[in-house]
């Protein structure tokens, strides 16, 4: 099976070398690379920057996602699942079914024919197509692994708010209608929900792969995904907020600045020296 943009910016004539590679290379697919991309710069720059990302995120090595020029064998396009606008990524679900993926320089012709579709709300697609082969590659197996850890983390979090503010109240203080009491009950009501959307993503996924007799594949990426050490960076920056706000809520800001109205100068003679008095009643 062979795409082909329908503009006509791609040439025909590649097509039988993209076929002998894909036999010789024992390849299930053959992706094109747009040689001398005949662009200018405005769609040029975006495109390396989006395909930049997408190799980082996805860990799938492949240097022009937007050329539609591709060869494939039938069993590999048989199995893909496309929906919506993920005809943009279809290099990366093969990947993901375990497809071996070959590349190929093919030529690239100025456009004589129909509109560009790229554009500002193109963009927002591409982002939410890519945020879900992301989940695709890192969690589609094991979609447990990524509700239960945040569901965890930020129960944990919320239990940790909640003790802070239960120590206050032993101590006397009145914590009734704090923000940070309302933080520490939702962080609880939010983490277990993620854990239980977790619970049911699992159920969900062995019922996709039972119900159609489809055993998981783990796909060999060319390179690792980047996506973890963004999570863990995450995670850590939510971590050290979350200490620094409970440090800022520790501190009465009130009482500060009434302990500041009660400084004064001993005297004028020596400006450094300061009392402590109580406050003055006005009358």
């Amino acid at each position: 099976m062979v795409t082909l943009d329908g503009d006509l910016q791609n040439d025909p004539k590649d097509i039988p070398a993209m076929i002998q590679k894909l036999e010789e290379g024992d390849y299930d697919l053959v992706a094109g690379i747009r040689k001398n991309r005949k662009d200018n710069f405005i769609r040029k720059l975006p495109s390396k920057i989006a395909n930049a990302i997408i190799r980082r995120s996805t860990g799938v090595s492949i240097k022009d996602n937007g050329c539609a020029l591709k060869v494939f064998r039938s069993k590999i396009v048989k199995n893909i699942g496309l929906y919506g606008e993920l005809h943009r990524f279809i290099s990366v679900l093969a990947a993901l079914d375990g497809a071996r993926i070959g590349q190929m320089e093919v030529r690239h012709h100025p456009r004589i024919h129909g509109q560009s579709k790229y554009g500002l709300k193109r963009t927002f697609k591409v982002v939410s197509d890519l945020i879900l082969m992301v989940f695709f590659k890192e969690y589609m197996q094991k979609p447990m692994h990524l509700f239960g850890t945040t569901g965890i983390i930020i129960t944990g979090i919320g239990v940790l708010i909640n003790l802070y503010m239960l120590i206050l109240k032993i101590m006397g203080q009145d914590i009734w209608g704090k923000p940070l009491l309302l933080l520490g009950i939702l962080l609880l009501l939010a983490g277990f929900q993620i854990i239980t959307v977790g619970i049911i993503a699992e159920f969900l996924m062995r019922t996709y792969y039972e119900s159609q007799k489809r055993n998981p594949i783990k796909s060999d990426m060319s390179q690792p995904s980047k996506i973890r050490p963004i999570l863990k960076t995450f995670v850590k920056i939510l971590v050290a907020a979350a200490a620094l706000w409970l440090v800022f809520q520790s501190i009465d800001i009130s009482e500060v600045l009434a302990l500041g109205t009660q400084i004064h100068p001993v005297s004028s003679a020596e400006p450094s020296c300061y009392s402590f008095s109580p406050k003055q009643q006005q009358p």
